[in-house]
């Protein structure tokens, strides 16, 4: 598939809600404007966020998060069980720095790593080299590919949590939208907020049977929750069914 230069769109599917009985409100309106925010915002946080994802004791990386899933991703990706075209494409979403894109590359020929942020993305160019990871700036909530193209879309950093109850369902969707049949999805989800931790008070909290939910919504069906239930911050696995 020949991409080209893309051009950034920050459009919200506001159709798409209707058809799925989404309630559009103020705070997730279709409104580009929402997008640009979110860029500035993941812009800002640039700079630091490499050093941040490596600490342990940031909020960003509690309980070893960023390690567990990078394992889990491994773990998967290696497993003699699994039938796996190692060829086929695969994307990091919400890549950040590049984190997991690069951990793909390790193991397949044809990733892609998108952000909305276009100084995470520079940075993520810079780490990863000469890995051949291709980044691209785009939104989540509207991926810039057509169906059923990847085989596996990983995305890492409580993606899910970040847009909330109100906009999970679209990115569930584009998830399973993009994922060929037989394909993969994996992500993580927070499952619990302490009072105490102020930079995260806005994120959306999950159990996993919210999130098993919401995979069978779109398709996709469990095949493996990852880490201990004490831990809040857990990955899921999800195989997007044939004939979806």
């Amino acid at each position: 598939m020949k991409l080209g230069k893309l051009k950034v769109e920050v459009v919200y599917k506001s159709t798409l809600a209707h058809a799925l009985g989404i309630k559009m409100t103020k705070s997730n309106s279709p409104n580009p404007s929402r997008a640009i925010e979110a860029r500035k915002k993941w812009n800002r946080k640039a700079l630091n966020w490499e050093k941040r994802i490596r600490n342990r004791s940031d909020i960003v990386n509690f309980e070893s998060g960023f390690e567990r899933y990078l394992k889990c991703v491994e773990g998967f990706l290696s497993s003699e069980t699994l039938s796996y075209d190692y060829s086929t494409p695969a994307i990091d979403v919400g890549c950040g720095t590049g984190a997991v894109a690069l951990c793909l590359s390790k193991y397949l020929s044809n990733v892609y790593a998108l952000d909305i942020s276009d100084e995470m993305i520079k940075i993520g160019r810079r780490q990863t080299g000469e890995h051949g990871v291709r980044f691209l700036m785009g939104d989540a909530l509207s991926l810039p590919f057509p169906s059923s193209l990847f085989q596996l879309v990983c995305t890492r950093g409580i993606l899910i949590s970040h847009f909330g109850t109100e906009l999970d369902e679209l990115l569930i969707y584009e998830f399973s939208r993009v994922l060929m049949p037989a394909g993969f999805v994996i992500f993580d989800f927070l499952t619990n907020i302490d009072p105490s931790e102020k930079e995260i008070q806005d994120k959306s909290i999950y159990n996993r049977n919210q999130i098993n939910s919401l995979l069978v919504q779109y398709g996709l069906s469990l095949v493996e929750y990852t880490g201990e239930t004490w831990q809040r911050v857990n990955a899921v696995i999800g195989l997007k069914k044939r004939g979806v």
